[in-house]
């Protein structure tokens, strides 16, 4: 069954936001970018499967009598399919195979790849630097000052969205307790710089 909780009931952290009053949903604005990279997956995937074989359409500059068509089809498939032994093929009189795939290569999945995780980093304010997205000129102090950057920009909101939740929802303004404040150590986060 459903069970209606009272607003005092229910810690409520809500996560950034651009209007500022309702979180937005991280999930939902990178969904997009990994349905995309699911979807390179799974076509680079069946690539492999397939040993790299090719789907594609042969041509010919002139006509083609409708048994050697169905010849030429029935050997290419039974090479080139699923469970066939793959070879060379050798095509005569002027014809030519244009293939229906795309290579690796041109499905640019190494920039895909790249792209997804520096979009989800974004999405969730995680700079590349964290997720091994290393430029390749990147300096110790450049690497120090990300690390500075991501506990200011990323961690602290965090803490205070946290802190503020606790505060409103559990300790409260009023009452015996509004004195009372919840504070998280940071501590902990600058013992790695220099």
């Amino acid at each position: 069954g459903v069970e209606i909780l009272n607003f005092d009931q229910v810690l409520h952290l809500r996560g950034p936001s651009l209007g500022g009053i309702i979180g937005d949903s991280i999930l939902q604005k990178a969904s997009a970018v990994l349905e995309m990279a699911l979807a390179a997956e799974a076509s680079q995937l069946e690539t492999l499967r397939r040993r790299g074989r090719q789907d594609g359409i042969v041509t010919h500059p002139g006509p083609v009598a409708p048994e050697r068509a169905t010849s030429i089809s029935n050997a290419f498939k039974e090479k080139f399919t699923e469970g066939g032994s793959g070879g060379l093929a050798i095509l005569d009189n002027g014809a030519d195979f244009k293939s229906f795939n795309q290579s690796s290569k041109d499905m640019e999945l190494i920039e895909h790849r790249r792209f997804g995780v520096d979009e989800v980093g974004r999405f969730m304010g995680v700079y590349s630097q964290l997720l091994n997205q290393h430029a390749a000129n990147s300096a110790y102090a450049s690497v120090e000052q990300v690390f500075i950057a991501h506990e200011t920009n990323t961690i602290e909101p965090w803490f205070v969205r946290f802190e503020e939740a606790l505060k409103r929802d559990v300790i409260g303004y009023n009452g015996e307790n509004r004195n009372v404040q919840f504070r998280f150590s940071r501590g902990e986060l600058t013992k790695g710089t220099a």
